[in-house]
């Protein structure tokens, strides 16, 4: 784990868990709970990160070689106009066909339906459980995030 970072994501907790609590349903995406975290840790990170170096919400890149199944690989290029190698980052998370085996199709099962089409439809906000699911989801990508080349073991802030 990268102590930057995770130091950014405990600072800023609550504004991810209020991001996601706000998100609908078919919002939900790794990507997006990805870029929604980095989006807000930014200004956390920004303050212990060279110009280029810290990872940019806006420079994700998704790799997926799966088809029903397999691992969702991310790479995030630093907050520069042409980060080198060792500015950009990386995480994965792996995904399933069913939502016995693929964590997102599981908690997003556990959404109560809400018929959009009925008159006077207001959408309810997500139980609690479903948002800590969620929010846990986001963590574990946040912590296995490391520098594509590796973290420097200095790296601390």
């Amino acid at each position: 784990m990268n102590k930057i970072i995770i130091n950014a994501w405990n600072s800023k907790q609550s504004e991810i868990k209020t991001a996601i609590q706000e998100m609908k349903r078919e919002e939900f995406s790794y990507e997006l709970l990805l870029k929604n975290a980095l989006k807000i840790m930014q200004t956390a990170y920004e303050e212990c990160y060279e110009e280029c170096d810290g990872p940019s919400y806006e420079r994700i890149t998704r790799i997926d070689n799966g088809d029903y199944q397999g691992t969702l690989v991310f790479i995030v290029g630093g907050q520069c106009y042409q980060p080198a190698v060792d500015q950009h980052w990386v995480t994965s998370v792996c995904y399933g066909s069913c939502s016995g085996c693929d964590t997102m199709q599981g908690i997003k099962e556990e959404i109560p339906w809400e018929d959009e089409d009925e008159p006077g439809y207001e959408p309810k906000p997500l139980p609690e459980k479903v948002v800590d699911k969620l929010f846990t989801l986001t963590l574990h990508m946040i912590q296995k995030m490391c520098r594509l080349c590796g973290d420097p073991p200095e790296e601390v802030c």
